[in-house]
Formats: structure tokens, C-alpha cells, sequence
């Protein structure tokens, strides 16, 4: 195993991305991992236990980067920054979530990353997966820039490789999370993960959309608490169902499902499957 940490000018990295303009690197990793984890949803803790609903575990082959932004940056700022190098490298989105949408920052730091410094505020955190394939190999792409209390800004890039023959039975499914329920139609309409996923089944006209409205119940409200969580799950169904309608994508394309949770740790939200 080799694992260096190291805090230098962040001017030459293994991975194909430019570095953030002088940011320095607080962490590198080259090496083999198994049972290395792939997160496609929010991470939660349930019965003591943190986990998230969308996750694999496989062997591959990591390089990883975490980089110290220069003081005034924002944790937006190195998200975004790397987000639009694998945009223009066609890396496909699987999952993206932001704020208290992606579950708490401890569970992101210290659980799936297991990199201390990457514990900070959960409103100023973002995460995106991606995957590329190619003839030798499955590459998965991760971007988390978080905001710690003390305003250092961290962002963690990872390319994680995965041999094509691991990769038997794969279904090219992609996974979005909108971590605030939206409160109008327009507002939906202008949201920038429907948007990506409006765009992606006008592209392909063999995809499907399984939409999962997230809602979280406390025990404590009883009856009152859950009739108020179902008229707020109708009225995003209805919602979306019109907005899906007017944007062209027919009913047998779609279905709308929901979930309520009493886990402390759940925030409502729409989590959105495609698939073909």
C-alpha cells in the first residue's frame, strides 16, 4: 500500500485534470483497493449504523487527490471547477447532491473516505459520481468539496478504475437526487438536475424515469405529522407528473413512486432513476 501525505503547490497531478489554481495538495493516494466503495445516494445512519441506500463495494484501482483551496475560495468553487473538466471529457453523471441533500459531512468524511480533513459543515458540502467506460476498464469519477468550520475549503478528486470483466451484468443506469422539494412547477422546471435529466431522455428515447419522492415522518407528530407528509407527497406528484407531461415525456415513460422514513438523518427529497 503507499499512501503520501503531503501538503506542496498542487501543479502536476496523476489524474487527467488541470489542478486548481493554487491549491495545494493535502492528500495523495496511488494504489490497489478492495471493497473500495461507490456511492449513489445520501448517506444516512439507521439503527446506528451509516449506510446509504445506492452503493457498490468493488476492487479497482484509485487515484485520489485532495486539495486545500487558497483562502476566500469556495467549497462551490472547487465542486464546480472539476465538475466541468468531466463534463468535457463525456463523463456520464450517475449522482450529484449538495448541502444537507448528501446526509451529513461526518458520514462522507469519515465513513466512505475515511479522510479526516474532509469533515465540515453539511450546508456547504457538494458530491457528484460519474462513470466513463472504456475497452479495458470502468472508470468512476468523485468530486466532494466541503466548507469546514474553521473556512478551509477541501476538495477530494477521485478516479477509481475497475477492470471491464468486473463489470459483467452492468445496466448504464444513472441515479440524480434533488435535495429540496421543489414548491412550484416553475421552480421544477428550472431545476438543473431535472434539467440533466430531462435532457438525458430526450437523448435516448429507450430510457425510462423511476422517481422516488423521499419523505421523512416524525413519530413524535403522530397522525397529524403523517397526513401532512401525505398531502405534501401528492401534490409533488401531481406536480411532477404535469411538468413531465408538458416537457413531452409520456406517461408510459415514467411512474412515481414514494418513501417515508423516520430516520433523523433523512431530508425530503426526489431521487430520480434512469434506466432502460
Amino acid at each position: 500500500m503507499l499512501l503520501l501525505i503531503v501538503a506542496v503547490p498542487a501543479t502536476v497531478t496523476a489524474l487527467d485534470f488541470q489542478p486548481y489554481p493554487a491549491a495545494s495538495v493535502n492528500l495523495r493516494v496511488d494504489e490497489h483497493r478492495s471493497n473500495h466503495p461507490i456511492v449513489s445516494s445520501p448517506m444516512k445512519k439507521v439503527n446506528g449504523v451509516v449506510l446509504a441506500d445506492e452503493m457498490q463495494r468493488l476492487d479497482g484501482t484509485l487515484t485520489r487527490r485532495v486539495y486545500q483551496l487558497p483562502a476566500g475560495h469556495e467549497s462551490e468553487d472547487g465542486y464546480q471547477f472539476f465538475l466541468q473538466q468531466l463534463k468535457a471529457q463525456n463523463v456520464q453523471p450517475l449522482f450529484s447532491c449538495n448541502s444537507f441533500g448528501c446526509g451529513d459531512s461526518n458520514f462522507w468524511a469519515n465513513d466512505i473516505f475515511r479522510v479526516s480533513s474532509l469533515y465540515g459543515m453539511s450546508r456547504q458540502q457538494h458530491y457528484f459520481l460519474g462513470k466513463k467506460v472504456r475497452p479495458e476498464d470502468v472508470v468512476y469519477y468523485t468530486v466532494y468539496s466541503v466548507k469546514r468550520g474553521n473556512r478551509r475549503v477541501y476538495t477530494l478528486v477521485d478516479e477509481f478504475s475497475v477492470a471491464a470483466k468486473v463489470q459483467g451484468g452492468d445496466t448504464a443506469a444513472m441515479a440524480y437526487y434533488i435535495d429540496r422539494l421543489p414548491v412550484s412547477a416553475e421552480q421544477l422546471s428550472r431545476n438543473d438536475t431535472y434539467r440533466e435529466v430531462l435532457s438525458a431522455l430526450r437523448s435516448n428515447d429507450l430510457r425510462q424515469l423511476l422517481i422516488n419522492i423521499e419523505l421523512p415522518v416524525v413519530l413524535e407528530e403522530g397522525v397529524k405529522g403523517a397526513d401532512s407528509q401525505v398531502a405534501i407527497q401528492q401534490r409533488q406528484e401531481s406536480m411532477l407528473q404535469q411538468q413531465l407531461k408538458a416537457d413531452g415525456v409520456s406517461s408510459d415513460r415514467f411512474r412515481i413512486l414514494s418513501s417515508f422514513s423516520t430516520s433523523s438523518s433523512r431530508q425530503a427529497g426526489i431521487r430520480l432513476l434512469l434506466t432502460e
